[in-house]
């Protein structure tokens, strides 16, 4: 079994992932060295949990993860984007990455 996610995974994700396009993050957690948990509004479906392990999954959850006490990471995360609004949700080529470009105000920011 493969524990990887393949370049044409991450494509399909992305084609999934396309309804966070104005979606408001609202916190960030980072409950494992690999893991982060993003919580977002989605405007006319509510709150919407985004997990993330670093080269091996990235899905939508129903249940927020978190620790009891943020990393350093999460803290400057949390001080830059908290907030911002997602514009747009891509590949970049056809590499292993995906890009949201986000908007805070005038600050436009890559995650």
């Amino acid at each position: 079994m493969n524990k990887t996610l393949s370049s044409v995974d991450l494509f399909t994700l992305t084609t999934e992932f396309q309804v966070l396009v104005k979606a408001k993050i609202q916190q960030i957690y980072h409950p494992s060295k690999t893991e982060f948990c993003l919580h977002f509004h989605i405007p006319g479906k509510g709150k919407q949990y985004l997990r993330i392990i670093a080269g091996k999954m990235i899905n939508f959850s129903s249940e927020k993860r978190s620790s009891l006490k943020p990393s350093g990471l999460c803290m400057l995360l949390r001080k830059h984007i908290s907030g911002a609004v997602i514009e747009k949700v891509w590949q970049k080529d056809s590499e292993r990455i995906i890009i949201f470009d986000l908007k805070q105000g005038e600050k436009k920011f890559y995650l």
